[in-house]
């Protein structure tokens, strides 16, 4: 064989091996590219929440002769060890100065004696399922037996007997919440354990690593919208008065930590000297004189909405109310922030039956009203997003005013 036949044989294979070499090298060179602009824009985000507009403005100094009190509502007690549960609960609540907790469990009659002896109002109410879905009760001294909640009318049952019914975080209903219709509850629940905004992958990082940066961070998932479920209540309010509640995520008792950084409810009862007792608590939420907030975000315990008569600048009626508009005057609603100015990306939405009618960026909203309907306020703030761009991160939800027509 030829010298040169030998180089004829062998320089293809080498050729073809610097081919692959070269191709190899593009494809971890393009990978590279990748990893290091993925990285980029994780630490760009991450970084951008060092600049995120938490709500830090002092709240305003209230004349109104109410106190806002937090609370946490919606709690589903686990089936095992209750009781251990419960006290973990009361004793994290009472560390963050928390005034009441709300717990949901099938038996309430195991944990009403731990909760009469608690340094705070503890409301222990029963979860049940019910055929349009699962449904949970307050107020009530006994429990309910099977009969009384497969009845069409369990709402109305309970009514009677002083207590008042929710559709439990346990299962949202389905099919907007038509199947309730003609057997409305008195409230829903947001932001429940079942129906929490998905922990997504871009969630999931900037809670894990947003914690370097700002330890709020973690909570921004909670402040998604949650969209579902305001349409389930806007469709039950739409033919009765229905009040919302936000829940929590407490599935053992080493999370109970975790307890003041979720949504709470924040509950508006006439000033007085405090602590404030199981009935004062009880009447006050039944009543609607409540809204849901994300404390992460800011200190909402100064926000009002208000229905005053335009006339005298009377008030006609506070969150959670129902009443007929006046015949003469006209009357308008009243939001208020209640922050010492406007803070950056504040964003106010009124809604009327679940359609926008107004929208503002200030700290302070006036409405005229000329038709009736289920008119609540939400509250967001406009702030960075995963990956890239920036979106609304919810902070506050009213309970309604319900306006009836003029006669």
């Amino acid at each position: 064989m030829k010298q040169g036949d030998g180089q004829g044989l062998v320089e293809p294979i080498v050729n073809r091996y610097r081919r692959r070499k070269k191709k190899g090298s593009a494809f971890w060179l393009s990978l590279a590219g990748i990893v290091f602009l993925f990285v980029l824009v994780v630490v760009l985000r991450l970084w951008m929440l060092t600049g995120f507009p938490w709500v830090r403005v002092s709240i305003v100094e209230r004349d109104d002769n109410l106190v806002c009190l937090r609370g946490a509502m919606g709690l589903l007690a686990p089936e095992q060890e209750a009781e251990s549960w419960l006290k973990a609960g009361i004793d994290e609540a009472f560390q963050a100065k928390l005034e009441f907790l709300g717990i949901l469990t099938s038996s309430p009659d195991t944990l009403r004696p731990q909760a009469a002896d608690a340094p705070l109002a503890v409301l222990v109410g029963q979860q049940v399922v019910h055929e349009a879905g699962q449904a949970a009760f307050y107020g009530l001294d006994s429990t309910l037996g099977q009969k009384d909640w497969d009845s069409p009318s369990v709402f109305r049952v309970v009514r009677h007997l002083k207590g008042w019914g929710l559709l439990d975080p346990g299962a949202y209903p389905e099919n907007e919440g038509r199947q309730w219709q003609g057997r409305e509850p008195d409230a829903v629940q947001l932001l429940p354990a079942a129906q929490a905004p998905s922990l997504g992958f871009g969630d999931t990082l900037m809670a894990s690593l947003g914690g370097l940066f700002d330890a709020r961070a973690k909570w921004l998932h909670l402040a998604r919208r949650p969209t579902a479920q305001l349409v389930s209540w806007d469709t039950i309010a739409r033919t009765r008065h229905t009040l919302g509640l936000c829940g929590q995520i407490i599935d053992d008792a080493g999370a109970w930590s975790e307890l003041a950084g979720q949504p709470l409810t924040h509950l508006l009862v006439r000033k007085g000297f405090g602590p404030y007792d199981k009935r004062e608590v009880y009447e006050a939420l039944r009543a609607g004189h409540h809204f849901c907030a994300l404390p992460s975000l800011g200190d909402a315990t100064a926000f009002r909405f208000r229905l005053v008569s335009k006339a005298s600048g009377e008030e006609l009626a506070m969150m959670g109310d129902s009443l007929v508009l006046p015949k003469e005057g006209g009357a308008e609603l009243l939001v208020d922030v209640g922050l010492a100015k406007t803070p950056v990306g504040l964003r106010v939405h009124l809604l009327a039956d679940g359609e926008e009618v107004a929208a503002g960026v200030e700290n302070k909203m006036k409405v005229s009203i000329e038709r009736g309907g289920a008119y609540r306020v939400e509250v967001g703030i406009m702030g960075g997003d995963f990956p890239w761009g920036e979106s609304e991160h919810m902070w506050i939800y009213s309970n309604p005013i319900r306006i009836g027509e003029k006669h």
